[in-house]
């Protein structure tokens, strides 16, 4: 695994350029409106900056490649555009969520709250950090677009690149919306309406529309745009189990954020629906007191993180992420992909799985 950790980390070093490079010359063009507006790109620096794996980007770019695509610098450009839409997608998610912190530094909302405090403006802070947050936000979602269509491929391979992009914006709005529904509901869901967030929510956008922009841009047809979304789904939503998994039982300073979030929350994840299943009614009485609680103790939520180990649940879920990762790895291996953007991609399946942050 250390070896595609480097891969990554060798990535973002190139990466990172291209996507400050493109920044820099939004800021000369912001200026123009009012100096003050340079927070919102600001904002999008400190969060980019900030971390993070650059997973999106590097399966854009990799896949490209493994098509035979020849023009890194256009990749690497369009590649902008997937990093820029996860952008968007944590600050609105950690407002969603009330999160404070995300790898270990303020989450946008709150770093805005705190700048208005230091900056003696008047009003209600947290709505001012809210506000801008939102803004900010929807500013990385047009520059996504925008960042995408600058590229420099040629007119028709960026429009049909746009429509791909188009489809993944949607469905990742409408696996947001589910995974906060679900929240709600005061049933619990089974199975299969888990894995339907996680494929809208994860799977198409974090490892499927990736691999596919990167098929699309290449020019690789119908074929290998077919087979790189369906490994892409399934190592997508393998990945958002595991994230799942790390989100309880994780090490906090690993993972960059609150590991007791997601059962304050009361997330309806693949972990907490197999726990019910099979959990006796002294056990169903813990979930529900501490699922979703706020205020819950820390002796309550080690309670629940050993429910979930004594039902099976635990076991099942990560049974269910190895499935998916072998059956994407399986795919992956029949596709007439090259090198280097093949091993790369291949190696980067198994860590989606192996990962501890």
């Amino acid at each position: 695994m250390n070896d595609i950790i480097s891969q990554l980390k060798g990535f973002a070093r190139r990466f990172d350029r291209y996507f400050l490079d493109f920044l820099d010359d939004e800021v000369t063009a912001y200026k123009s409106i009012s100096p003050d507006t340079i927070l919102l790109l600001s904002e999008i620096k400190r969060m980019f900056e900030s971390g993070g794996k650059r997973l999106r980007p590097a399966q854009l770019y990799y896949s490209y490649l493994a098509c035979g695509g020849k023009d890194e610098e256009k990749a690497m450009k369009a590649a902008v555009s997937a990093e820029m839409l996860h952008t968007f997608a944590v600050i609105h998610d950690d407002i969603i969520d009330k999160s404070d912190t995300r790898r270990g530094f303020p989450t946008c909302h709150k770093y805005l709250e705190d700048y208005h405090r230091k900056n003696k403006f008047v009003g209600d802070g947290a709505h001012f950090g809210l506000s801008q947050a939102i803004l900010t936000g929807d500013l990385a979602l047009t520059l996504a677009d925008k960042s995408l269509m600058n590229s420099g491929f040629s007119a028709t391979v960026t429009l049909k690149a746009k429509k791909v992009f188009d489809d993944l914006r949607t469905e990742l709005v409408a696996g947001e919306f589910l995974d906060v529904y679900a929240e709600y509901l005061p049933q619990n869901i089974n199975e299969d309406y888990v894995i339907k967030i996680l494929k809208y929510k994860s799977g198409y956008y974090t490892c499927g529309y990736p691999l596919l922009l990167g098929a699309v841009l290449a020019g690789g047809g119908a074929k290998l745009e077919t087979g790189l979304f369906e490994v892409g789904e399934k190592s997508g939503i393998a990945f958002q189990i595991q994230d799942d998994i790390l989100g309880v039982f994780g090490k906090e300073e690993q993972v960059g954020k609150s590991v007791d979030s997601d059962l304050k929350e009361g997330k309806k994840t693949l972990l907490i629906i197999k726990a019910y299943e099979t959990a006796t009614d002294d056990q169903k009485e813990i979930l529900r007191r501490v699922l979703g609680n706020h205020n819950a103790a820390s002796k309550d939520l080690s309670k629940v993180r050993q429910i979930i180990r004594q039902t099976g649940a635990y076991d099942y879920a990560h049974h269910k992420a190895v499935t998916l990762i072998k059956e994407a790895q399986s795919q992956l291996s029949k596709l007439p992909l090259v090198d280097p953007g093949k091993k790369f991609l291949t190696d980067l399946t198994q860590f989606l799985l192996e990962r501890e942050f």
